[in-house]
């Protein structure tokens, strides 16, 4: 968790572990982040992207795809990272790619 990170983060990213946990939220997506090696990047087949410190196993950032469609299945099947940029590539079931600026908390 970033300094200074309010409960409402906290919350945030307990709802997120609890949603992996539950089955509701299914990582589908692995990178390490080649600008910090010891970030890890998981999308999921939600679309959000986050970022985890390999460490403590903390949500870092997170951030969710906007899916200009309903039809559209925005899940992640591949991603990778920038490699001197805080950057995350994915590629989507609906066979468009995103780009994401990890610093941004979402």
């Amino acid at each position: 968790m970033l300094d200074g990170a309010t409960q409402v983060d906290q919350d945030k990213e307990g709802q997120l572990l609890r949603q992996v946990a539950d089955g509701k939220e299914i990582p589908t997506a692995l990178a390490v982040m080649n600008s910090d090696m010891k970030k890890l990047l998981v999308g999921y087949r939600s679309g959000q992207v986050a970022q985890l410190d390999i460490e403590t196993g903390k949500i870092i950032t997170r951030a969710k795809s906007k899916v200009d469609n309903v039809a559209d299945d925005p899940h992640i099947t591949d991603m990778c990272s920038h490699r001197t940029l805080p950057l995350a590539i994915t590629s989507h079931a609906d066979k468009n790619w995103r780009v994401f600026d990890v610093t941004q908390v979402g």
